[in-house]
């Protein structure tokens, strides 16, 4: 088995706590919500790609290459957090336009949240085919 990177252990350590630090805080804004206005915040949905979001950041790296991916991949899971931030914000100020300043604040966040789903198992597995070809020559 090959040894983990030297660099790769810190990355990997802010990692886990930046994913822990976002669920966390998913949850509070989710109960919070709940609590007061007796509906389910995050919808299936929401929890489903957030979820899928943490899995795939979760999965170790044992490379300095692969844990950067995961770094430049935490972008996922904190635009999650700020589009359920944004959420609880536009019910505590409700805005009396037709189209809400938080809804227009979220669009690039979702953006982000679907375009990383796609995108970060691409470039994950095009970072590990590059390191595999790397090791192999």
């Amino acid at each position: 088995m090959n040894a983990v990177s030297p660099c790769a252990l810190p990355r990997r350590r802010f990692v886990l706590w930046f994913l822990g630090g976002c669920v966390l805080w998913v949850v509070a804004c989710g109960v919070y919500r709940g609590m007061l206005s007796r509906e389910l915040l995050p919808t299936p949905e929401f929890v489903t790609l957030f979820l899928l979001e943490v899995v795939m950041l979760s999965i170790p790296s044992r490379t300095s290459h692969g844990t950067l991916m995961q770094l430049i991949g935490l972008a996922m899971p904190l635009s999650a957090a700020v589009l359920l931030t944004l959420v609880v914000v536009e019910w505590w100020f409700p805005s009396p336009e037709k189209v809400p300043w938080t809804e227009l604040i979220m669009i690039p966040f979702g953006l982000v949240t679907m375009a990383g789903l796609f995108l970060y198992p691409l470039g994950f597995g095009l970072i590990c085919r590059m390191h595999s070809q790397s090791t192999t020559k």
